[in-house]
């Protein structure tokens, strides 16, 4: 750093460096509000003139006080209740005025007098801030900043006071003589008035006048002193009276002289000297500290923007990277639940047609023996009809056995197949779900199984199939049978011989064993066919659902690289940024030490 900044810490090179360097920060940040307040502070800081702002509960005098700074105790209007319930700034002006700057940003300017009458009836949360100018030749040097009275400090508003401190050269807090530093104000004092800026601070014990007669003034300095050491140490303390010292002011506009015994108790002199003449003679000093102080508080709500970018960024690094474990792990469950359900539906569907075969055998049995009741039935009802119309009944009993089972079949595994489609259906939809929660679009066009009326055509249409083929090799072996009675069966007139009636029984259950063992291979078969038909069917959808899901997890993790790549990009330039506030909150502090060192 050259001599020349040295001995001139804020000369406009180095002013125009921090506030380049602040303003470009802030862009980084997307601290819109944060820009705001740098161009209000530099505008406060060109302007050359000394903010100071009073603070204080209601009722302690703060008005009247300023209306005495002012020389004119009815500048503004004080009484018992509340007569200050904006922020009001009072500056130099040709004409004496007052402007009201409402929530919509909207102004109303009004003359003084009509402001005075005005200021006690305004809407309640109507106006932000009221602006007044005047003539006066003190303003020409200060600005002074009016608040309303403070009575808790969780009621603190920081969007209205907050920018407030900030922008103040000096601060002075008004307290009451009568009860100095209450719990509420040592809070606010400890919380609200930072140190950091090394703006000048000013606590006014006022309402010394309203002391009784055994209360001590140098007892009461003393008690404020004290705590106000641990609070602020390094505030300047005085007592006053702004009671006192408007009365000495009415008292002079009347007459030439002065009272010196008002002007000694209200201590009104050394109270003016030290806010305004005092104040001149580091006014350049106290301009800079604001500035600094000011910029160091952004510097540090741009720090803590940072900081949390930074955690952010790293938390959706963590939760990216969790993500995509998930699409593995929902991918590797989701093939393994799809093996599981492929597995069961062609177990359920050998089952049925172990089922199926079983009863068969079954009722060819029962048939079977019941052959022997049946031949001799015939052989009362029509001798003659039975070799000829016995081949007919076994196939009719058959085909009608068959026809009704296969039936049977086809709604039981329908109804298991559904049972597995939605199963399916629900597996696909809870992984997506999972995934990617929104896309209704996607988890809308995962193939499925087909419905309940067409979804097992192609099974219908095969065991179907089965029955007739079935029947066709029954009527083959049925046309054996037919020759085999042929020769013993007596065409005369009268009984059938019990020889040959058991010669014709025998027969036809031979001709029913070798009619099962061809149609259990033939089931078998056609059997085997529709679980290789079904076991194709969910190995394609299946396949096709794993498919589109691959697909999506490919882009979903596309997508994750994608904003991986874009964090770890943001979570470097955000440590950038970081480093770089250090730096520069490094070159406010070595500024700020040359203030210190230069008062």
């Amino acid at each position: 750093m050259t001599e020349v900044e040295k001995s001139a810490p804020l000369n406009e090179r180095t002013l125009q460096q921090l506030f380049k360097e602040l303003e470009r920060l802030t862009s980084e940040a997307g601290a819109t509000d944060l820009s705001a307040r740098i161009g209000e502070s530099e505008r406060a800081f060109k302007a050359g003139k000394l903010r100071i702002l009073l603070l204080g509960q209601f009722n302690h005098g703060k008005t009247l006080a300023l209306n005495t700074l002012l020389g004119q105790p009815d500048f503004l209007p004080v009484g018992a209740t509340p007569n200050t319930p904006l922020v009001t700034e009072i500056s130099y002006g040709p004409e004496p005025e007052a402007t009201l700057l409402d929530n919509l940003g909207r102004h109303k300017t009004v003359g003084l007098a009509e402001y005075r009458r005005l200021v006690g009836n305004l809407e309640e949360g109507r106006y932000r801030r009221a602006e007044i100018s005047t003539p006066l030749a003190l303003l020409k040097d200060f600005t002074f900043i009016d608040t309303p009275g403070l009575s808790d400090p969780d009621r603190y508003d920081p969007e209205t006071l907050g920018p407030e401190i900030s922008n103040a050269d000096v601060i002075v807090f008004l307290l009451s003589a009568i009860q100095p530093l209450t719990a509420s104000e040592q809070i606010f004092i400890k919380e609200k008035l930072t140190r950091k800026s090394q703006k000048r601070l000013f606590f006014i014990v006022n309402q010394t006048d309203r002391l009784g007669e055994d209360e001590d003034l140098t007892t009461v300095m003393e008690r404020v002193n004290s705590l106000l050491a641990t609070l602020q140490p390094g505030a300047i303390v005085l007592p006053f009276s702004a009671f006192e010292a408007a009365k000495l002011l009415q008292q002079a506009a009347k007459s030439a002289g002065t009272d010196n015994t008002l002007l000694e108790r209200s201590n009104y002199g050394k109270i003016k000297a030290a806010l305004t003449t005092e104040l001149l003679a580091e006014k350049e000093r106290l301009q800079e500290a604001t500035l600094l102080g000011g910029m160091e508080e952004v510097a540090d709500e741009l720090e803590k923007i940072f900081e949390e970018r930074q955690t952010a960024g790293k938390a959706d690094l963590d939760q990216l990277e969790e993500t995509r474990l998930q699409l593995k792990g929902e991918r590797d469950r989701l093939e393994k639940v799809l093996l599981r359900l492929q597995e069961r539906s062609l177990s359920e569907l050998q089952r049925l047609a172990d089922t199926f075969i079983s009863d068969l055998s079954s009722y060819t049995r029962r048939l079977s023996n019941a052959l022997p009741e049946q031949i001799e039935a015939a052989q009362k009802a029509a001798p003659n009809e039975v070799s000829r119309n016995l081949p007919f009944y076994l196939e009719y009993a058959l085909k009608h056995y068959l026809e009704a089972r296969t039936e049977q079949f086809k709604d039981e595994l329908s109804s298991y197949m559904q049972v597995i489609s939605q199963e399916i259906e629900q597996e696909f939809h809870q992984t997506v779900q999972k995934l990617d929660p929104n896309n209704a679009y996607f988890l809308a066009t995962l193939p499925r199984l087909r419905q309940k009326d067409t979804m097992l055509t192609w099974v219908a249409r095969g065991v179907t199939g089965l029955g007739a083929i079935t029947i066709f090799m029954f009527g083959n072996i049925l046309v054996g049978i037919l020759w085999l009675v042929a020769g013993e069966v007596v065409r005369q007139a009268g009984a059938m011989r019990e020889q040959e009636r058991g010669r014709l029984v025998e027969a036809g259950r031979k001709a029913l064993g070798q009619a099962l063992e061809v149609a259990q291979t033939s089931l078998q078969a056609q059997f085997g066919d529709v679980k290789r038909s079904l076991g194709t069917e969910l190995a394609m959808i299946f396949s096709n659902n794993v498919a589109a899901l691959e697909t999506r997890l490919n882009e979903l993790e596309r997508q994750r690289q994608q904003s991986a790549e874009e964090r770890a990009k943001e979570a470097i330039a955000t440590g950038q940024a970081l480093s770089d506030l250090s730096d520069f909150k490094t070159r406010l502090a070595i500024l700020s030490e040359q203030l210190i060192q230069q008062a």
